[in-house]
């Protein structure tokens, strides 16, 4: 099993619970679709560096400024479109103040949970 693998595994699995969650609101609003898209955005460009590099990221390993760069672009693409002149056009809303500390939490969360089962395949020489 390569790390390709485990890191779809691990976003896919990710995905199918959040699924239900999605189908349950029938009507899905504005508001929902932005932070569902801010949302995976964040965790799929953020999940990049962790998986990179045996070591803790951004602690005992820095990524080339390349790949900083691109993903604080991609991040600041993310973020951008609720707030941009064109929000209303697309018929974009922005998110709420709470919307941030729970996506940082989430974030947090997830990335923690991916390098603690990076390790765990590490010390099996899984990957």
């Amino acid at each position: 099993m390569n790390i390709q693998n485990v890191t779809k595994k691990v976003v896919s699995s990710k995905i199918e619970l959040m699924g239900p969650i999605k189908r349950m609101n029938r009507l899905i609003s504005p508001l929902f679709q932005i932070g569902w898209f801010v949302e995976s955005l964040m965790t799929q460009t953020l999940i990049t560096p962790v998986i990179r590099t045996n070591k803790i990221p951004f602690l005992q390993s820095r990524a080339v400024w390349a790949l900083t760069a691109t993903t604080v672009s991609i991040m600041a693409f993310g973020v951008g479109p609720p707030y941009s002149p064109l929000a209303s056009a697309l018929g974009l809303t922005h998110l709420p103040r709470l919307y941030w500390p729970i996506l940082m939490l989430t974030l947090h969360s997830y990335m923690g949970l991916t390098q603690i089962v990076k390790v765990w395949l590490l010390r099996r020489h899984w990957i």
